[in-house]
């Protein structure tokens, strides 16, 4: 880490008991005297943001112009890198987990910083010293301005018909000068078409209450029918748990429907925007994944195409897709940070290369979720590479001299011996591996009860 002193340290905070308690704990242990910045409110937060370059943002959740985790996608829609440690005296465990996978470094208490040994300096350490991506600013596509032409489309299942939520949007992107195309349907059919039109959406709404199975088998279905697409939900009602979930299953966030008003919407929106714009930008021209190097998903596609062709043709009798989920990365992330977080994802990816057979095509999805395909194995010859895979990933991860993380993997399975379409082969083994889940929830349930 650069020398405290060269530190440019913005901390987002209103009240004045918690502003001197946090001047004290950087003055405590940070040697030297960073630069220190504040603000009140999140404008404030996002002027001093498009100034000189901010090293590490000090957030506290509550603040007068908005609450919650409604702020960290404030701050991420003004700033995608900028490192942020968030100081909170009201998230719960649910609320800290969520809070990291929103994308901030880390998250500590206030009560914390009262104590002799507290971590706010280890935290700004670990959160400056994540390696970022280096960008050109100025060429940036993850710059949305005046001018762009953004597709926002809205899966509305329940055909809610919801005419406040799309005046909330036209309002947003009449505010931001946008050329706006917005598209409605209420089936995954309907979503098909408005993928197919003009190179599909930039952004999905989906409508859903992410507490029904129902609601998160949709945002699943939507995720996989639309690949490249960021997905906001709009929900009823969404306990912290429950958005963790709706994350899980690849949305960029998680809005509450009656607290939908302009602000939070534009937030949401344009932290969902430019996070995909900047996706777009570190992909390589190879389509590989930026953190590890692995094809994504659209290569994963194509590969099925030409898969379901050789089968279609008799030159292949049979291919299976192994859909995998990584076990334990969630609390990685939400100990260590990120940038643990990522050395682990790395890790998994080299392990699994090497179980993985030379013509065999692995590739990361995304968050904790990779894929194998292979071609001419049926579900029989298959298990012997999931078993082979999952202690592979299973041994201990070493993150420093000191300590060692483990992870596990789970993985569902499809197989087809005649040409299906490459999303619904994809989606069926998606499907087995959720089943696989809610049943082993379902017996550790049993066995609690048992227990009782």
């Amino acid at each position: 880490m650069k020398d405290a002193s060269e530190l440019r340290v913005l901390v987002v905070e209103d009240a004045g008991s918690d502003r001197l308690l946090i001047d004290a704990a950087l003055t405590e242990q940070l040697d030297g005297s960073p630069v220190v910045l504040w603000a009140e409110t999140v404008p404030e937060a996002v002027r001093q943001l498009a100034g000189d370059p901010i090293d590490v943002v000090l957030l506290d959740l509550g603040l007068p112009d908005t609450t919650g985790l409604g702020t960290i996608a404030a701050l991420r829609a003004a700033d995608a890198d900028v490192p942020i440690v968030v100081v909170t005296g009201t998230a719960g465990e649910a609320d800290r987990r969520l809070a990291v996978r929103l994308g901030v470094d880390d998250v500590i208490g206030k009560d914390q910083l009262e104590h002799r040994h507290h971590p706010l300096g280890h935290s700004i350490r670990n959160a400056v010293d994540r390696p970022r991506p280096e960008v050109d600013r100025r060429t940036s596509p993850a710059t949305i301005g005046p001018g762009s032409s953004i597709h926002i489309a809205v899966l509305d299942p329940e055909n809610r018909a919801d005419t406040d939520l799309d005046r909330v949007v036209a309002e947003v992107a009449e505010r931001n000068g946008w050329r706006l195309t917005l598209s409605r349907t209420t089936t995954m059919d309907g979503l098909s078409d408005v993928s197919a039109a003009g190179g599909g959406p930039d952004l999905l709404i989906v409508d859903i209450d992410v507490t029904e199975p129902r609601g998160l088998a949709t945002l699943r279905q939507a995720r996989l029918r639309m690949p490249r697409c960021e997905i906001i939900v709009a929900s009823d009602t969404h306990p912290a748990v429950m958005a963790l979930a709706a994350l899980d299953l690849g949305a960029a966030d998680v809005l509450l429907r009656e607290l939908m008003d302009g602000p939070s919407v534009e937030r949401a929106i344009l932290f969902a925007l430019r996070r995909r714009r900047r996706e777009i930008e570190l992909s390589s021209a190879a389509d590989k994944d930026a953190l590890t190097g692995l094809p994504s998903r659209g290569v994963v596609l194509e590969h099925l195409e030409i898969s379901m062709r050789n089968i279609e043709t008799g030159q292949s009798d049979c291919c299976t897709v192994v859909f995998m989920g990584l076990d334990g990365l969630s609390q990685v992330n939400a100990q260590f940070g990120h940038r643990v977080g990522d050395h682990v994802l790395r890790v998994v990816a080299g392990r699994m290369t090497h179980v993985a057979r030379r013509g065999d095509l692995l590739a990361h999805l995304g968050g904790c979720e990779f894929v194998l395909v292979l071609d001419d194995f049926d579900r029989t010859r298959a298990l012997d590479v999931v078993e082979r895979l999952v202690d592979a990933v299973g041994s201990p991860i070493a993150i420093d001299a000191d300590y060692r993380v483990l992870v596990g993997v789970r993985a569902g399975m499809a197989s087809t011996d005649m040409p299906i379409e490459p999303t619904e082969l994809l989606d069926a083994a998606d499907r087995d591996l959720y089943q696989l889940a809610r049943q082993q929830a379902v017996n550790e349930g049993r066995q609690v009860s048992g227990r009782e």
